[in-house]
């Protein structure tokens, strides 16, 4: 990604926006599978609930590192309730 003249922009390329409804349909069985909510997976991935409900409503995609931060935040909460925390 590069950076733009603005300070704090992102400048992101259209291929590094996935729009595959598929990742979200993971994501969503994944977190009902292990009863965590939207809260919890938000704020464990470390993005806000609008950002998660506006890619999950499909305006727009995800970026890649979204998706590795959710998938993993999944992981991390998996892992705590196996463990009992």
């Amino acid at each position: 990604m590069a950076r733009s003249i603005f300070r704090n922009v992102l400048i992101i390329k259209r291929s590094e926006i996935l729009k595959d409804r598929a990742v979200f349909d993971e994501i969503e069985k994944e977190r009902i599978k292990i009863g965590a909510t939207v809260a919890d997976l938000c704020a464990e991935a470390g993005m806000s609930r609008q950002n998660y409900y506006r890619w999950r409503r499909g305006t727009g995609g995800i970026m890649q590192e979204t998706r590795e931060a959710l998938t993993s935040a999944l992981k991390r909460l998996r892992r705590d309730k196996k463990s009992g925390n």
